[in-house]
């Protein structure tokens, strides 16, 4: 597929007009002026750009990722990626240790309800949201 675009931005070079040809999910060249033949989708006055890495969330959309449930986790994934963000690394940590040490989460996979904030416990829900996505 060849896509054409007022602008597109590569990472490295910033190409006006753009295009881009994808062929099975991969991009395979891309090129300044004219394309080298008919384009499959004109996108007009928009920028391409690679895609966007949230490098620090804590959710979207009303839900988090620290319960580790699928609904919570899917829907704080799916604001982002609404906007373009095509990767995202989740941030589950949004207190102070001394609230940490006395945090008891929901249990998972068989843990204690009694049982404090740990690294066992992060593992596990580090695991279940690996599971998710």
């Amino acid at each position: 597929m060849l896509l054409t675009a007022d602008t597109l931005l590569t990472g490295r070079e910033l190409l006006r007009p753009g295009w881009i040809e994808i062929s099975q999910g991969t991009v395979r060249a891309v090129g300044t002026g004219a394309a080298p033949r008919a384009a499959d989708r004109d996108l007009g006055a928009v920028t391409v750009v690679p895609g966007f890495v949230d490098t620090h969330v804590h959710g979207g959309g009303g839900a988090n990722f620290s319960t580790a449930a699928h609904a919570d986790t899917s829907t704080a994934v799916a604001l982002p990626h609404r906007h373009g963000t095509t990767t995202l690394v989740a941030s589950l940590v949004t207190a102070a240790p001394a609230e940490l040490s006395t945090y008891r989460p929901a249990p998972i996979s068989g843990e204690s309800p009694t049982r404090p904030w740990s690294e066992d416990t992060l593992t596990a829900r580090l695991a279940a949201a690996r599971q998710i996505l």
